[in-house]
């Protein structure tokens, strides 16, 4: 919003906007209050730190694509034996 149309707001407006801002974080929940203040810290941070930041999540992304779930039908079953199968 630029600074020429704030001016043509009156204080009523304002104050409205701000109770219905303050009433929509007020019923946000806790997950979603985090993801705000990420974002805001995210803009503050130097192009480096952001980069890094990035590099951490793709990495721990792909960790997690790699890694089986233990109920995953791909897992190695610990109680077989290849000595069994011999005839």
């Amino acid at each position: 919003m630029s600074v020429q149309h704030r001016q043509k707001l009156t204080d009523e407006q304002i104050e409205t906007r701000r109770a219905k801002d303050r009433a929509r974080y007020a019923n946000m929940t806790p997950k979603q209050r985090q993801a705000i203040r990420d974002r805001q810290n995210a803009r503050n941070m130097k192009p480096k730190q952001k980069q890094a930041q990035k590099d951490q999540y793709r990495a721990c992304r792909e960790l997690c694509r790699n890694t089986l779930h233990k109920d995953s039908i791909a897992m190695a079953n610990p109680f077989y034996n290849s000595m069994d199968d011999s005839p």
